[in-house]
């Protein structure tokens, strides 16, 4: 097996491992707290429906440290001198390849969203579906796949895949845990605008930043943003690992400003 080789064996191994890993969830407590700070107030089917695309969002931010993390490990593992550990790190793009990428990858968001929207009477739709064409098949009952299965099953291939293409786009600017976190940003700002009606802003104190180290950032996204951002910190520590931006609310800043542009 050559140098080359061994690399991609072992950074593919790596990624699997890291999107295999269990992910620790955050409390019911803790995603009714979270809820919270998106609407204080909703009907009890809309709290599931919330609790659920926050903790996807939570998972597929742990996910995607995990996933930059395995980069620096394979390129250790097989033993690269420094010149050759580039050769793992995204190759400048043409304008063509990385709008495609950016279109590929904001199509599979996309397709995550309206899924996550997906009212439980359309899903029963689908399921029906299922039933209906299986039901001839001469797979039993109990191993016929579900909406809920199959779609967590197709969550975190496509979610790998969006990822890939959005690094590639953007780690030369932004870097890597940049890039993780403008992903889950973007994904909340979708979650707020559907649960709101209305996009998420900037709250800026101009005394709090004038009188303090603070940057003067506040407000209730922001809030929420930190809240999973937290969490997440202390799930990925016990892998020495973490979210790593000392800048959240700078990033939330950059994200909302370029979406209300």
């Amino acid at each position: 097996m050559t140098k080359k080789s061994a690399q991609d064996h072992l950074l593919d191994q790596a990624m699997r491992q890291a999107f295999r890993a269990d992910v620790e969830l955050p409390s019911r407590a803790i995603l009714r707290d979270w809820v919270k700070l998106l609407v204080p107030s909703l009907e009890k089917k809309r709290i599931v429906e919330a609790e659920d695309v926050l903790r996807r969002i939570y998972t597929d931010l742990v996910h995607a440290v995990r996933l930059s993390a395995t980069r620096t490990r394979a390129n250790t593992a097989a033993g690269e001198k420094k010149q050759q550990q580039k050769s793992l790190e995204p190759t400048k793009l043409t304008t063509q390849v990385a709008e495609e990428l950016k279109a590929f990858s904001a199509a599979i968001d996309a397709l995550i969203e309206t899924t996550d929207k997906l009212s439980q009477t359309s899903k029963g739709a689908i399921q029906e579906t299922l039933v209906a064409q299986l039901s001839a098949s001469r797979i039993s009952a109990n191993k016929r796949p579900t909406f809920n299965k199959l779609w967590d099953q197709a969550h975190e291939p496509l979610t790998l895949l969006a990822i890939g293409a959005e690094r590639s786009e953007i780690t030369k600017k932004k870097g890597r845990d940049e890039a993780a976190l403008r992903r889950m940003i973007n994904s909340l700002a979708n979650v707020w605008k559907e649960f709101t009606g209305k996009p998420p802003r900037r709250s800026y104190d101009g005394k709090k930043a004038a009188t303090t180290s603070q940057s003067g950032e506040e407000g209730k996204f922001l809030e929420l943003a930190r809240a999973i951002t937290d969490c997440a910190d202390q799930t990925l520590q016990k892998e020495s690992l973490r979210v790593g931006s000392r800048s959240l609310s700078k990033i939330v800043r950059t994200v909302l400003e370029e979406r209300h542009r």
